[in-house]
């Protein structure tokens, strides 16, 4: 019976372990070729929200803060961190 709890307990260990690595991190490289591209504004920003770019989901504001709806295509013109700076 212990033989069984610990061989469970080591597969849950294992199955957390896996779990945490597996989690995508945006990597700064990727950051600073963002500038200039095209992303698609999925949450409505006013003036924060967020945008679909490569298949990634970033928290976005408008440059100017401005409104700008949902399914609005963008332009990435800046950064601070990992808040993309976005404009018409």
């Amino acid at each position: 019976m212990i033989w069984v709890l610990i061989i469970v307990g080591t597969c849950l260990a294992l199955l957390l372990i896996v779990a945490a690595f597996s989690r995508h991190k945006k990597s700064a490289t990727c950051e600073i070729k963002l500038v200039g591209s095209n992303a698609r504004v999925d949450a409505k920003l006013a003036p924060e929200g967020t945008v679909l770019i490569h298949g990634d989901l970033w928290r976005a504001r408008s440059a100017d803060g401005s409104y700008i709806a949902s399914h609005t295509v963008v332009k990435v013109v800046g950064l601070i961190g990992h808040l993309l700076l976005v404009d018409r």
